[in-house]
């Protein structure tokens, strides 16, 4: 349904269509019902706390982690548009943990690099698409020289970005 649509209905509906609605994608949907839960009783840092538990489900398995799954984890986590930072700390997280296991496990192989250099651009994206790359420059800069150590390629990954970007 358009915004437009959407707003339309909400306008010209009475409180009881509005209500039977609510109820129907309450039900409907567990997505929405995320939302909705989140929209009643907003607690950003419990929400964070749970996504990074499910983070670390994911990324604790024997098996190299779905980077689908992960990736749907952090959107989920900022559909509820509960707090840009918090949002950021998730993919720090994110690409921390997948440097850990490359360096503790010796997997230096090009799937899971590529997979952490997927997610890197992802946080930068984000930083910037929010306004937030000079308040985590610091923290930026030591990620990288981290995955550097862990990722001997990591400096051609980077001039690959920046040749894309300009």
């Amino acid at each position: 349904m358009a915004k437009l649509t959407l707003r339309t209905f909400c306008k010209e509906s009475d409180k009881a269509a509005l209500e039977k609605l609510l109820h129907y994608v309450n039900k409907a949907s567990k997505e929405a019902k995320l939302v909705i839960d989140f929209y009643l009783n907003p607690d950003p840092e419990a929400e964070f706390e749970k996504a990074k538990r499910k983070l670390d489900r994911e990324l604790s398995r024997p098996r190299l982690p779905s980077t689908q799954t992960c990736k749907k984890i952090i959107q989920d986590f900022i559909k509820l548009d509960a707090d840009d930072k918090l949002a950021v700390e998730l993919h720090f997280f994110y690409v921390t943990e997948l440097l850990a296991i490359i360096d503790g496990h010796d997997l230096g192989g090009h799937e899971i690099a590529d997979k952490t250099f997927e997610v890197y651009c992802d946080l930068t994206e984000y930083l910037e698409a929010h306004n937030l790359t000079a308040e985590f420059r610091t923290r930026l800069n030591k990620l990288i020289k981290r995955a550097k150590k862990v990722i001997p390629d990591f400096d051609l990954f980077l001039g690959d970005v920046y040749l894309t970007r300009k």
